[in-house]
Parts: structure tokens; sequence; C-alpha cells
């Protein structure tokens, strides 16, 4: 399905990042109740949503899927700025600083924010009792 779409968008001249960027990914996800769960989990630690982090990964897949075609196709321009593209996605990607905000819960890292470890020694405790 992506090649065909890759296929597709090369063919009109669109980039990765115009398709990809515009595109919303995503949209056709069905949840399992473990997921609805797992979402429900994330929305308490304010984590990143599960169906934000589906959407994400299907946009890098489909980008990937971008690059291989455009590298056997060409252009080049189009595949030197899909290289790039994808390379801005894997930055956004970076997780957060160890610190999270707005938690009631008293830590030890900078000004009383709680660290990573202090989450996992809660999440530890939280799950013993």
């Amino acid at each position: 399905m992506f090649l065909h779409q890759a296929a597709e968008a090369v063919s009109r001249n669109s980039s990765a990042r115009a398709i990809a960027g515009h595109t919303h990914c995503g949209g056709d996800l069905t949840f399992s109740a473990a997921d609805e769960r797992e979402e429900h989990r994330r929305t308490q630690w304010r984590e990143v949503s599960l169906r934000d982090e589906r959407a994400r990964d299907e946009r890098e897949q489909w980008v990937r899927v971008y690059i291989e075609y455009t590298a056997l196709h060409g252009p080049d321009n189009l595949y030197l700025d899909a290289i790039k593209y994808l390379a801005e996605l894997d930055q956004a990607d970076e997780p957060p600083s160890e610190s999270f905000h707005g938690l009631s819960v008293r830590g030890s890292g900078p000004s009383s924010l709680l660290t990573a470890q202090d989450r996992a020694k809660l999440i530890e405790f939280i799950g013993s009792r």
C-alpha cells in the first residue's frame, strides 16, 4: 500500500514532506480494549498518546518506503529531501528531559521535579501494593 502511494506521489513530483506532513496518518486505527487501557494509562501519566505514537510510526514508515522508492527510481532532489525530512522526524521524536512536569509528587530532580528514577520507584511501589 505505501509503495503504491509513494510511486503516485513521485509521479506527481510531490515530496515526502508535502504528503506525509499534511496527511492524517493513523486515521483508520482500530483500538482493542487493551489499547484503550494503555491509552488511559498514558493519559494519566501524561505520556505520549498511543494513537499519536502509532500515527507517527506510520508516517515514518511511509517516508522510509518513499526513500526506498526514490533511491531506486529517482529523482534525486525528492530522495535527498525525504532523507532530510526523516532526520527531522527522528529528531522530533527525541524523548523529553527526564523530569515530569505537573505531577504533585515531590522528586529529587532539579526544582524537586520527579525524575525517571523517581518515577520508576513510584511505579514499583504502587505495583507492590
